[in-house]
């Protein structure tokens, strides 16, 4: 599957380029993160979601990418907590 996803129409394999696979969880829900090297030299995060969506934080260290990928996951998950409990209020 590593390789698979390595495959150069996800992501730019230039030797150098790639620096880090990493899982990220969301609740009960598994991200795979690639992280590669800029030209700049800032770092950028390639998420692979479900269906087609992959989305890419760019930033300047990998510590810095992931933890702002964290942060947007905590963020949809605590809105889609919120609309769910308003679903539930307007139920009653």
């Amino acid at each position: 599957m590593a390789r698979t996803l390595l495959d150069e129409t996800y992501v730019e394999t230039r030797p150098g380029k790639l620096i880090g696979i990493r899982h990220l969880w969301a609740g009960t829900r598994r991200t795979l993160v690639v992280l590669t090297r800029n030209e700049g030299e800032s770092v950028a995060g390639h998420c692979f979601l479900e269906g087609a969506e992959r989305p890419i934080i760019d930033g300047p260290t990998a510590g810095w990418v992931l933890a702002a990928i964290e942060d947007s996951f905590e963020a949809l998950l605590l809105a889609r907590c919120e609309r769910q409990l308003a679903d539930v209020d307007e139920c009653d």
